[in-house]
């Protein structure tokens, strides 16, 4: 039996200020910075990341430009995250159409991976990151914004639990395209016209705060599977309806 033909893709050719703007747009996504919050200073920052302070003036620009940061000169000034997500134009016909296809896909392996997470995180992790897990689960959101950096906060901090590496970067990287994508759809969400059982952050993951802390590996599987599988399923009609 003859074996199949490998398949290339090409390989993205990133500068080095695209390659930075994608590091902050990835740190603001999960949030690891939050909106309102100020960058670091320049020089600080450009050596964290190990970049020309030039090179990461060009990313700042880049992300200015999206509305993802906001810069401001003076004694005072700096760089903040932008309190409203960036204003986008909403998807639309064949456009529309593979952003509902690559959004079901991410949701499609972070069913497959997310309760592995829950389950390793319930089995190995300590009793600060239980805590941790807990504290976050009684927070409130103020905004959709709020609310998906709440989502991402927890759910990676369950992934960090986990103590397995590869689960992290995987889950990090599938949340940031996520919410990359799904911000077309939810800039035109109203937060004060959805009921308030879909702004309530506890409703959602008490239960799964509750199983990881207890230990219990296969309930905090099994609720995560279903928490992931129900948000597919809204997703989807979400960006069905605003692709019409």
């Amino acid at each position: 039996m003859s074996l199949p033909e490998p398949t290339f893709t090409p390989v993205a050719n990133l500068t080095a200020s695209e390659a930075v703007a994608d590091v902050l747009r990835r740190a603001v996504a999960v949030g690891a910075i939050q909106p309102g919050q100020r960058l670091p200073p320049e020089r600080e920052l450009a050596q964290s990341l190990g970049v020309a302070r030039m090179t990461l003036r060009a990313a700042v620009r880049t992300l200015n430009d999206e509305g993802l940061l906001i810069t401001s000169r003076g004694r005072s000034g700096g760089t903040v995250v932008a309190q409203d997500a960036p204003p986008r134009k909403g998807p639309a016909d064949s456009a529309g159409k593979r952003l509902v296809a690559m959004v079901a896909d991410n949701m499609e392996v972070r069913l497959a991976v997310e309760p592995l997470a829950a389950a390793l995180c319930a089995a190995r992790g300590s009793r600060e990151n239980h805590a941790e897990i807990n504290a976050l689960v009684e927070e409130q959101a103020a905004s959709m914004r709020h609310y998906r950096l709440l989502d991402s906060r927890f759910h990676l901090t369950i992934a960090q639990a986990s103590g397995n590496s590869v689960l992290v970067e995987t889950i990090e990287r599938l949340r940031t395209d996520f919410f990359l994508w799904a911000d077309t759809m939810f800039i035109h969400l109203e937060w004060e016209g959805l009921p308030a059982v879909v702004q309530d952050f506890s409703a959602e993951h008490r239960d799964l705060a509750r199983a990881i802390a207890a230990r219990d590996a296969a309930r905090a599987e099994e609720l995560t599977r279903r928490h992931i599988s129900a948000g597919l399923v809204t997703i989807e009609k979400l960006l069905e309806s605003s692709v019409r």
